[in-house]
């Protein structure tokens, strides 16, 4: 894959800082995207192929530009998530003609620890330590625990996807692409208007009104609140 899973870089069976938690929820994403895309069929299923990752067959994009766009978009996924700003991430699959979405795939972020940016490399549950952004990273997490999670969410996916309706397709079937977005918390620096190179890979999108939970519409998580301003 473009990233690899957590336990291809770490040493041991435990996540102990905030920044090998972005890492791997970041890798996690990386494998998401790539077989969401192979299971509605965004691209041709030749050009995907087979691999493994948490000890689940899934499939990649074999296009060097597919895999460019979805490094770099996950890449400003990171920058964000580390500026404790996202509030959850989607997965939009939209027609190119017009631009409605027809399928949004949500990873809710609400209950992800927010940590300052002093402590991201400092190893959680810290004796005697009362700081509040550490109180909520008072348990290491395993990694075991972490990939059943994740090959858990990925079963689903292949569940919930063979029984959703076709996108379109065939002669005359408008084209359909892709894309990832965040909504950003309330009271959160947005992500737009800086010179800063990260914040330049995103544009401001007004949420539009999406219909509940459908053969045709899912979500992985919960619906976020529309009230929230969306990054594309």
């Amino acid at each position: 894959m473009a990233n690899p899973p957590p336990n291809a870089t770490i040493s041991t069976n435990l996540l102990t800082t905030h920044r090998a938690l972005v890492d791997s929820l970041c890798s996690f994403l990386t494998v998401l995207t790539h077989h969401i895309l192979y299971l509605r069929r965004i691209y041709p299923p030749v050009s995907f192929v087979s691999t493994r990752a948490y000890n689940y067959p899934v499939r990649q994009n074999r296009h060097p530009d597919v895999c460019a766009w979805i490094t770099d978009a996950i890449a400003a996924i990171h920058d964000q998530l580390t500026k404790n700003t996202v509030q959850s991430i989607s997965l939009c699959i939209f027609e190119c003609n017009d631009n409605e979405v027809l399928e949004r795939w949500t990873v809710d972020l609400r209950g992800f620890p927010a940590i300052q940016k002093r402590d991201r490399d400092v190893p959680f549950a810290i004796e005697g330590d009362d700081d509040n952004d550490t109180e909520q990273l008072r348990r290491k997490v395993n990694v075991t625990d972490l990939e059943a999670n994740f090959r858990a969410l990925l079963s689903r996916l292949g569940t919930v996807a063979g029984k959703m309706r076709p996108l379109p397709n065939g002669e005359g079937a408008p084209e359909c692409s892709f894309t990832l977005t965040i909504d950003v918390k309330e009271g959160a620096d947005k992500p737009v208007g800086r010179l800063q190179k990260d914040e330049r890979a995103w544009i401001a999108a007004e949420p539009d009104p999406f219909p509940s939970l459908s053969p045709s519409t899912t979500d992985v998580g919960t619906e976020t609140d529309s009230n929230s301003r969306a990054f594309c």
